[in-house]
């Protein structure tokens, strides 16, 4: 597993801009962690909100803040040879539009965008946000969807984001049961359907990352195509722009694989 070649646009290693690594030396840690895991490509994604965007001059003095501290992650770990590190946000979509003509906001200054919604619930047209994306020429990624209770309840209504455009990011820790059970069943549902194109680890610097544990988890129970696709052709795939090639996992046998098929668009 270690000799694929991995790229992870969803983590939180950028220090004292959000709730991830602290100091950069918590930063310098969290990318050794992830390149003893295989990762030689990381996008860092500290969380912004997109009303923030919004507001110009607070926007700016944010991201004067985050330009500062990642080029003083960017500086100590420079003696790490074989690593690349790039730039992008988590945007939290708390309104229904963005301006996302600032290649600042977007993964590695490319087209696609990494989004979230508010976890009490998703908003009401959330489909409308994610195409407010697309008419911008951008390609709207959605962070972990396993995690939104409204998806653990219905894991098809993701396919109305599917339709509008968007792909969709499992984080690493779901398919582990490290975000609880429904989030671990839900992510493997979304795998079986084939409606997940990426996946990363949502690494806060400090604690384990749990890339190398689900890889292997999901080449035990398809193979290594799957997992490679998910971990490394398609997140390698942003940095030339390149849409994500569906990740349809082989049928598994028995009753519980017939359903599955009967429910995969």
């Amino acid at each position: 597993m270690k000799d694929v070649s991995k790229l992870d646009f969803h983590n939180h290693l950028i220090p004292g801009v959000d709730d991830g690594a602290a100091t950069v030396d918590d930063g310098v840690a969290g990318i050794a962690t992830m390149a003893a895991q295989g990762i030689r490509h990381i996008v860092a994604t500290p969380h912004l909100r997109a009303s923030l965007v919004a507001r110009t001059t607070d926007c700016a003095s944010y991201l004067g803040d985050v330009g500062v501290a990642w080029q003083r992650l960017l500086d100590s770990a420079a003696p790490m040879e074989g690593i690349n590190i790039y730039r992008g946000f988590e945007i939290l979509l708390d309104v229904p539009s963005v301006d996302l003509s600032d290649p600042l906001l977007r993964l590695a200054g490319s087209k696609f965008v990494l989004v979230e919604f508010p976890f009490v619930s998703i908003p009401p047209h959330s489909e409308t946000a994610l195409f407010n994306i697309k008419i911008q020429e951008c390609e709207p990624i959605v962070a972990h969807p396993e995690r939104y209770a409204g998806i653990q309840e219905d894991p098809l209504r993701a396919k109305e984001w599917l339709r509008v455009g968007a792909h969709l990011q499992a984080n690493a820790g779901s398919f582990i049961g490290q975000y609880g059970r429904a989030a671990e069943r839900t992510v493997w549902t979304l795998l079986e359907l084939g409606l997940l194109a990426y996946v990363c680890s949502d690494f806060h610097a400090v604690g384990a990352c749990q890339t190398e544990p689900a890889y292997k988890a999901i080449e035990k129970r398809y193979g290594p195509d799957v997992p490679r696709r998910l971990f490394s052709d398609n997140p390698l795939g942003i940095l030339k722009n390149e849409t994500p090639l569906r990740v349809q996992p082989p049928p598994r046998r028995g009753i519980l694989g017939w359903l599955r098929s009967r429910l995969r668009p």
